[in-house]
């Protein structure tokens, strides 16, 4: 016989908030069906984007966070040619590579003139700056869904949310819901313990 204080983990996956049929299904087939399966779905490592450096000290091979002014929209002239945006943060100027890009959504994500915050992976190719296709583009007011700040749910929380990033890809499952369903599971069990 178990503890009555386990009974909440061993609830179905759609009790959770937002999880809805859709959903379940996917979780059930990367987890199980139900929340003590997401409780041993472990991440697979951990993203830090903690490294922000101004793009003159950036370090080519590593994944920084930065904050730069989009410039301007160099679409390929053949569509088998990269879409490039130029960007700076008064440092230094940086190409964003985006290979089948859609113009019409990047204009949108990146309108020239405006600041964005970016994090993805830094590399230097024929001596430019380079980030293809970047993990986040989010306007500076959203920084703080980007990166994780003392105080923000706590030590328990904040390891959670970074390691949401390190869950492995399964089918349409990404790794915000993985996420959203792991905050869930650990709230559920703060409140019934």
């Amino acid at each position: 016989m178990r503890p009555s204080i386990l009974f909440p983990l061993f609830a179905e996956i759609r009790t959770l908030s937002g999880v809805g049929p859709k959903l379940e299904k996917l979780i059930q087939k990367v987890a199980g069906p139900r929340l003590v399966d997401l409780v041993f779905d472990l991440p697979v490592g951990v993203v830090d984007r903690s490294y922000q450096p101004r793009l003159a000290a950036a370090e080519p091979g590593r994944i920084a966070t930065v904050a730069v002014t989009v410039l301007e929209h160099r679409p390929g002239r053949v569509k088998s040619q990269p879409y490039k945006v130029m960007v700076s943060d008064d440092t230094s100027m940086m190409e964003l590579v985006f290979f089948r890009a859609h113009a019409d959504y990047l204009a949108k994500q990146l309108p020239v003139g405006e600041k964005r915050v970016l994090s993805g992976r830094i590399e230097r190719f024929k001596d430019r700056l380079q980030m293809t296709h970047p993990d986040y583009i989010v306007a500076p007011e959203a920084r703080a869904e980007l990166l994780l700040s003392e105080g923000d749910g706590g030590a328990a929380g904040e390891a959670l949310r970074r390691a949401a990033e390190g869950y492995a890809a399964a089918g349409q499952l990404r790794s915000e819901r993985r996420a959203r369903a792991a905050l869930a599971r650990l709230e559920r069990v703060q409140l019934n313990a």
